[in-house]
């Protein structure tokens, strides 16, 4: 009886540190996965969930999808005094994965080095 107390102490013990330690995230269809570790970006992921230590690894979703912008109007005077209405739009697509990842990443978001 002592024996199966001490393996189930142990056990809950070992459960307990790799639940405080082991993290998931969920890539969606839409997403594509960073996998850096130690601030070392190491490949990409497709769309599933994922298991990873917190201490080591980091997995940052990056959206593939478009990102619409657009000004409203602004009033610019012309030379001869006419008011001339301007409207922008654009739509944002990010080609590279990883070169965007760096730029973005790069103030905001801490690496485990």
């Amino acid at each position: 009886m002592p024996f199966l107390l001490v393996v189930l102490i142990v056990a809950l013990i070992v459960w307990l540190a790799l639940r405080t330690q082991v993290a998931s995230i969920t890539v969606f269809e839409y997403q594509r996965g960073l996998r850096f570790v130690r601030g070392t970006l190491r490949d990409e992921l497709n769309a599933g969930r994922y298991w990873y230590l917190k201490g080591r690894t980091v997995i940052r979703p990056f959206d593939l999808r478009s990102t619409h912008v657009a000004i409203g109007g602004q009033e610019v005077l012309s030379k001869d005094g006419v008011a001339v209405k301007v409207n922008l739009s654009a739509t944002l697509r990010s080609l590279s994965r990883r070169q965007s990842a760096w730029a973005s990443c790069s103030s905001r978001w801490p690496f485990v080095i």
